[in-house]
Order: C-alpha cells, then structure tokens, then sequence
C-alpha cells in the first residue's frame, strides 16, 4: 500500500469527480495523517470520489463544506467494498442522496466501516448525513455522532436500504421534511442491526425512525 499526509487536498475548486480526492481502481491506500477536504464542488463525490477501490484506510480525515449537485456532498464511493473511514463529515450539500456519504446503486459497495462526527450536512432529497443503498449489504457506522443534519425527504440523519448492516450511534436534532427525523429504514434494509441514542429529531411523520417494509431488524434504544 501507500501512505500520503497532507494537510489539505485542494479548496475551492471544482472537478468532475471527487474535488479533493479520486480514487479509482487504486491499490491500497493508508492514511494515518490528516486530510483535510474542503470547500470542494463537484459533479459527484464534491469532496472524495472512490470507484473500484477496496481495502483503504482514512483516519483522521475531515470533509467539509463540499458540494454536489448529484449524490454525495463529501464522499461518493461506487463498487468500493471492504474501505474504512474515519472522518468528520460537515456542512456538505447535495442534490440529490448522501449529503455527507453516499453509497449508491451500481456496484457493490459492501462490508464498509465509517466512523467519526456527522453534522449540519444537506441533502435535497433523502439522507441528510448518510444514503446506503441495498448493494451496501454488510456496511457498519459505529462510534458515530449525527447532530443537525437535513433531507428535504427522508432520513435526516441515515437512510438506509442495505441489508445485514449494523448501525451504532447518537442521533440529535436532525429533521426531515417528510419520514424519519433521525432514520429512515426502506424497503430491503433487512436483517440489521441498530444500536441508537435518539434526542430530540423531528420529521413530519416518524420523528426518531420510521420503518418502510423492513424486516428482521433489530434496535435498541438508549
């Protein structure tokens, strides 16, 4: 693998993919410096975009204030299995899914591990924070943090269609306009597991979670 540790990967500028960072069908990559992506537009992944990617490590990484007018505000991963990411993900926006990450349709994007800070990110549609789609089986956020994060639909802090997965984390004052203030649980998010602090979230139906057709989940409440 390679290790890189800069202080700053690009500000201000605007690219086609990944405004900081493209990763794309690169062997491993370590970093156990700082990154710091910010200030980023792009037509996908507006602070990091990683495609046919697998096995990297991003600690101590910081993604803010980033724009897409797509999927993925800060990160954007497609057919990108087997990554951690340990980053702070804040103020991002984006047009559409994943104001802070996006794990789309259109590859398997499984068996990923995120970490860190989630706060004040944007999405115009669903999952302020965090959008996983169902090719995202197996993926795991623990030791997490959603505070004040927005989707003008669903999921203010997490919407999720993957399956198997485990969800760890404190959800505060994230909203929605419509379903799942701090969750959303769609259709084909089966068989996972959530471990979950809610405070003080608000939707207009479904405040904390809403549950759409998912099956075999299991959630504790703190």
């Amino acid at each position: 693998g390679s290790a890189i540790q800069p202080t700053d990967l690009g500000s201000g500028g605007y690219y086609p993919g990944g405004g900081s960072i493209s990763l794309v069908v690169s062997e491993t990559l370590e970093n156990n410096g700082e990154i710091s992506a910010r200030g980023n537009a792009s037509a996908s992944g507006g602070g990091i975009f990683i495609t046919n990617s697998s096995g990297n490590l991003f600690a101590g990484v910081r993604v803010d204030s980033n724009r897409s007018p797509t999927n993925g505000g800060g990160l954007l991963m497609i057919n990108s299995p087997f990554n951690r990411i340990e980053a702070d993900f804040t103020t991002n926006w984006c047009g559409f899914h994943g104001g802070g990450i996006c794990l789309p349709w259109g590859g398997w994007n499984g068996t990923n591990t995120f970490s860190g800070n989630f706060a004040g990110n944007f999405a115009s549609n669903d999952g302020g924070a965090v959008y996983l789609e169902r090719e995202s089986h197996g993926t795991v956020i623990t030791n997490a943090f959603f505070l004040a994060n927005y989707a003008s639909n669903s999921g203010g802090g997490l919407h999720t269609l993957a399956p198997f997965s485990r969800i760890e984390g404190v959800f505060s004052n994230n909203s929605s306009f419509n379903l799942g203030g701090a969750v959303f649980i769609q259709q084909y998010a089966n068989s996972n597991t959530f471990v979950l602090t809610l405070l003080s979230n608000t939707a207009r139906s479904g405040s904390a979670l809403w549950f759409n057709y998912a099956r075999s989940n299991h959630v504790t409440l703190w």
